[in-house]
């Protein structure tokens, strides 16, 4: 899983201002190192006190 500065700060963010939950958004994109290494919305799913949201972007 990642361990990014934006995953961390997230968080914070979160604890910090006593969010309820995180909604963030992804591209659904599966690439090699996605797979192998994570990506931040998977590492916020794992690591987050509150509930995560994971939104796909829709293709145009």
């Amino acid at each position: 899983m990642q361990d990014s500065a934006a995953l961390v700060g997230l968080i914070r963010l979160a604890w910090e201002r006593h969010g309820l939950g995180i909604v963030v958004g992804t591209h659904g994109h599966r690439r090699i190192s996605e797979l192998l290494l994570g990506s931040t919305p998977s590492s916020l799913v794992h690591k987050a006190d509150c509930p995560v949201v994971v939104v796909r972007a829709q293709r145009l």
